[in-house]
């Protein structure tokens, strides 16, 4: 499970317990990535991340905004992570405010989250699918709803000039985002502010940029454990497990969940 702690103890836990990889960054970047690597041997896993186990945990509506029912059908522990964003099936979307790990017992538990799509009804006993993290400038306002909503939409309006503004620089990027979304401009302009899945699906078939900067970030090492992140202001984020396979099982969502800080550049 992740280990949540005080900056400068993370950073003197990091130095102090685990191997540092090399540092990487983009040419002009404000942002880079210091890959954290344990020391073999680990130790045996007590759980597994949700991803792992997709088929085997199944979410509904409770019919109210702040929870949502968690069944584990899978025979062992499962983690679920804060920030998971679950899409709604007729249903608002939602995230949990605070990762909890869920017991395997058949019977429905109630998780806290917030709304991650203000706009939309609830309608109780709807399901839900996992998908990747939240954004990070998301992720840190989880548990306060306001918040959330507030952040969402600044996300959200970045997020769509990004992609507008790779429309309007050409390119086989944009030309290729257009041809796969079968149109001029897939409703960027029309696009719902608050609907966070929809807008992280939809601008991102306009930014292939963006996912080729990702697939450099060094997330593969043998030994690696997580990552830590750093922006103009210092550390923004410390993400490290027990063990390898459960970084591995997560590590691409949780790295582009920082894509913001990593892919921008230093104006000259």
């Amino acid at each position: 499970i992740p280990i949540c702690m005080s900056v400068i103890e993370s950073v003197r836990r990091i130095l102090e317990d685990y191997e540092i990889g090399e540092p990487w960054k983009l040419s002009k970047g404000a942002g880079f990535v210091v890959p954290i690597l344990g020391r073999p041997p680990f130790p045996d896993r007590n759980y597994v991340l949700l991803q792992e186990v997709m088929d085997k945990v199944s979410f509904k509506d409770t019919g109210g905004i702040g929870g949502v029912d968690v069944s584990n059908k899978s025979g062992g522990n499962v983690f679920l992570r804060k920030g998971t964003m679950l899409k709604g099936m007729g249903t608002q979307s939602r995230s949990p405010i605070a990762g909890v790990v869920l017991e395997p017992i058949e019977k429905m538990i109630r998780i806290p989250v917030n709304c991650i799509h203000a706009s939309h009804g609830i309608s109780g006993g709807a399901s839900f699918i996992a998908m990747g993290i939240t954004p990070h400038s998301v992720y840190q306002s989880l548990g306060t709803q306001s918040e959330t909503w507030a952040n969402i939409s600044s996300y959200s309006a970045r997020a769509r000039a990004g992609a507008s503004a790779a429309m309007r620089a050409g390119g086989r990027s944009a030309s290729a985002g257009v041809a796969r979304a079968g149109g001029s401009g897939f409703g960027l302009s029309s696009l719902s502010s608050d609907a966070l899945v929809d807008v992280e699906e939809s601008v991102g078939r306009f930014r292939e940029d963006v996912d080729d900067i990702l697939s450099q970030i060094p997330g593969d090492h043998i030994n690696q454990l997580g990552i830590a992140v750093f922006d103009l202001k210092g550390v923004l984020g410390i993400e490290v497990f027990e063990h390898p396979d459960s970084w591995h099982a997560f590590s691409k969502s949780i790295i582009r969940s920082y894509s913001e800080v990593l892919t921008e550049k230093i104006a000259d």
